[in-house]
């Protein structure tokens, strides 16, 4: 009835959006597909869950004791009393390294020790990938439901069902962007790294090209 109702640009915006938040909830599904849309949300929200506790219980899994003080030139002495604290905390000796922001971004930028920084930062890359909190299964289950989900709505790919309703509308037009921003971007960043790596080798760095856990060691010098 909404042609028929008297309402003023608002009120009709209002309605509009009202209405479609509900369809888009699975309001307009017959009974037989919201009982679907009802378990699938549920399956999502539980896998959802489960993956980010993956993510934080394989975060506090890992840690690496560094027991010479020579291994940690280059650090401020606030961020070796802070690994210094973590390891007694745990009851060791020396200074214990973890995977969290306050531990890896000081580290990543100052530790002149590259072997220690690769392996926190693959540690870091790796979190959750096999082992005992691995999500890699759980990613695949993730993507499957809701894919059952968007084609309950007669969507191709969930990603048709989430653009509903926003300025990119679809995703060929996210893509579209997205190159875009590839092709402004990607002169300066080149131009960037070399620059970088020039820098790199006239202070003794040797290897034919700077790895991830270069990087922000080199931008902080």
């Amino acid at each position: 009835q909404r042609g028929k109702l008297k309402r003023t640009k608002e009120q009709q915006k209002l309605l509009e959006d009202t209405y479609d938040s509900f369809a888009n909830n699975g309001a307009n599904l017959s009974p037989e597909d919201k009982q679907k849309y009802r378990e699938l949300s549920a399956k999502l929200s539980m896998l959802t869950m489960t993956f980010g506790q993956n993510v934080l219980k394989a975060t506090n899994a890992w840690s690496m004791l560094i027991t010479r003080e020579e291994d940690l030139a280059g650090l401020s002495d606030d961020t070796k009393a802070m690994l210094k604290a973590n390891a007694e905390a745990k009851g060791k000796q020396g200074w214990l390294l973890n995977l969290k922001p306050t531990t890896t971004r000081p580290v990543m930028q100052d530790l002149d020790n590259r072997d220690i920084r690769r392996e926190l930062y693959m540690a870091s890359a790796s979190k959750c990938v096999g082992g005992e909190f691995d999500n890699t299964e759980l990613i695949v289950e993730i993507v499957n439901t809701r894919l059952a989900l968007a084609n309950l709505f007669d969507k191709k790919t969930y990603a048709e069902k989430s653009l509903y309703k926003t300025m990119a509308e679809t995703p060929e037009n996210v893509y579209k962007l997205l190159d875009q921003l590839r092709d402004a971007y990607m002169p300066a960043a080149q131009a960037e790294v070399r620059e970088l790596e020039d820098y790199a080798h006239a202070h003794g760095f040797y290897a034919a090209q700077l790895q991830p856990w270069d990087f922000s060691y080199y931008s902080k010098k």
